[in-house]
């Protein structure tokens, strides 16, 4: 196991978490802007969705590395199913959270504002989402398949 593929597992999964972070930021300061009840009501959906999802990716995280504590317990199955359980939740509200502003935006090309917001938090869900994937895989590999 080497440590730089950790530090570089764990800041892969730090950066899409970020960008995640940003996303919600972005649709929820442009809900404060919004005159639109309608606009107001996608941002808000989004960032709260979003955030939910980032969350629980995190609750995930810190699931994972108790599995690897106890993975050889009586409870390590139990700790790999709830990481599981929890981490694919936090995949499917990040995904829906991408999903509503990337559909939802498309009904708000008039107003630039609410468009360029819904369309820039589409976008950085779905690229954060895939790089924490992509650092999670890097932590499994590293972590989850070492010989004890």
């Amino acid at each position: 196991m080497s440590f730089y593929g950790v530090l570089v597992g764990a800041v892969v999964t730090g950066v899409g978490a970020i960008l995640a972070g940003v996303s919600a930021s972005i649709t929820g300061i442009q809900s404060t802007k919004s005159t639109n009840s309608s606009a107001k009501s996608t941002l808000l959906a989004s960032c709260f969705t979003v955030l939910i999802g980032l969350i629980l990716f995190i609750v995930t995280f810190i699931l994972f590395i108790l599995y690897q504590r106890h993975k050889k317990s009586g409870h390590g199955k139990a700790w790999g199913i709830a990481t599981l359980v929890v981490g694919l939740l936090a995949i499917v509200l990040l995904a829906t959270g991408a999903t509503i502003a990337g559909v939802e935006s498309n009904q708000y090309k008039s107003d630039a504002v609410v468009y360029n917001a819904l369309r820039t938090a589409a976008v950085l869900v779905g690229v954060g989402v895939l790089l924490m994937l992509i650092g999670y895989a890097i932590l499994y590999v590293l972590i989850g398949r070492r010989k004890v």
